[in-house]
């Protein structure tokens, strides 16, 4: 959907919240509307009205720790997502993704690591294999992330922040010829990429 579509279902959802205030399916797809159209503090609204009438819908749970990262409450969002995978069991993709990518914006790249292991490749979190080669560039494990990187980029030909992050491994590993071969790769794709 692209921002107009957006905004329209938004404004029809909207009213029929309106006529259905207690509806809190309805308010989390507001809540993902708000969030795709940037308006934080609605979301937040939303998020705290769906809580007081289910306080542990898993879901609204999950929107309040993305809202959280987003506002950069890296403690409170990984606190959220803890108690979501570890208390409540809850392994989906995007809570052990979520939770991962908090761990890894607090320096905890292990744990990091672990959680994304088993989701890395997994359509529902294309990120996730991203994000766990830039743990493993962390943690120095840097053959590893390479052949993670490559072997990815074999699916994803035109993945250009995995080149980047190939270009940056290859450096460390003083191998300039390769780094610079996937630095010219990426920004052939992205020139604008930063990584």
């Amino acid at each position: 959907m692209n921002q107009s579509e957006i905004s329209n279902r938004h404004e029809r959802l909207s009213g029929y919240l309106a006529q259905d205030p207690g509806n809190t399916q309805l308010l989390a797809e507001i809540i993902d509307l708000d969030l795709a159209l940037g308006l934080l503090g609605d979301a937040e609204a939303h998020i705290n009205r769906g809580l007081e009438l289910a306080p542990d819908n898993t879901q609204l749970l999950f929107q309040k720790a993305g809202l959280a990262l987003r506002s950069s409450a890296v403690d409170e969002a990984e606190q959220l997502l803890r108690n979501l995978f570890y208390d409540r069991a809850i392994d989906a993709p995007g809570i052990r993704y979520s939770l991962a990518y908090s761990l890894m914006l607090k320096s905890l790249y292990m744990e990091a690591k672990l959680l994304l292991g088993p989701i890395s490749g997994n359509p529902e979190t294309p990120e996730a294999t991203s994000l766990l080669v830039r743990c493993l560039h962390f943690l120095g494990e840097l053959e590893e992330a390479i052949a993670i990187a490559e072997k990815h980029l074999i699916d994803h030909p035109n993945d250009a922040t995995m080149m980047g992050s190939l270009s940056l491994l290859y450096t460390d590993i003083d191998d300039m010829t390769k780094a610079g071969e996937w630095a010219k790769r990426a920004l052939e794709i992205d020139p604008d990429n930063v990584d």
